[in-house]
């Protein structure tokens, strides 16, 4: 099972305070840029070899924050930010396509799969830290508690024939949802895929769980 394992580098813009007239509680802003990916096991071949990729995706997080100052060198940071992470997924291997899905002329074709998916996950994060100052640098830790807002990918899916099934290679678009998705969701508009001369059809763009019966 995938894990949504995030690295992420954060590059503060700007952040300022402005101070109350409780000379412990100071307010401020932040915004930045992120780089992120997804980490787990990878699928691979019958010969050993890696036939998924995930690699970094860029993103973005922006938000405001409350300060309360116990001393001059110590306190504590509550934010409430938006932050964009997510990833860039590769797989290119070996795998099988069903053409005219739902239909009597139902066909399983085998072939090589090219797909290449971004997929973007929007969370609001509610971060609770303690910082300490030290001169002109600070260290701060503490918890974070993300809710999942969205959960969005795009990308395209190529078949190629490897194996005498005699067809063209065809592209699919990829344009999912996971939040909204149902199993089955695709575009109305179909392409056609002729497999030894007989016509048959694939939506020109599939949602995020097109190739199950039931929502994953």
């Amino acid at each position: 099972m995938i894990k949504y394992l995030s690295v992420v580098v954060a590059c503060i813009l700007f952040v300022g305070t402005v101070q109350s007239q409780n000379d412990k509680i100071g307010f401020g802003f932040r915004a930045g840029s992120s780089i992120s990916k997804l980490d787990g096991p990878l699928e691979t071949g019958p010969d050993g070899e890696t036939l998924e990729e995930y690699t970094n995706a860029r993103g973005f997080h922006i938000g405001a924050l409350m300060n309360y100052k116990m001393t001059d060198l110590f306190g504590f940071r509550g934010e409430l930010v938006f932050s964009q992470r997510g990833t860039k997924y590769k797989y290119t291997g070996p795998s099988y396509y069903v053409l005219g899905r739902g239909t009597i002329s139902m066909f399983t074709i085998y072939g090589t799969r090219n797909q290449d998916l971004n997929v973007s996950n929007a969370f609001l994060d509610i971060p609770i830290m303690a910082y300490y100052k030290f001169g002109s640098f600070e260290i701060s830790g503490g918890v974070n508690t993300g809710i999942l807002m969205s959960s969005t990918a795009g990308g395209a899916t190529n078949f190629e024939d490897n194996q005498g099934t005699n067809y063209q290679p065809f592209e699919v678009g990829l344009n999912h949802n996971y939040k909204k998705d149902e199993a089955g969701g695709a575009s109305e508009t179909l392409l056609t895929v002729v497999v030894n001369g007989l016509p048959l059809t694939v939506p020109e763009t599939v949602m995020a769980y097109y190739e199950f019966e039931t929502k994953e």
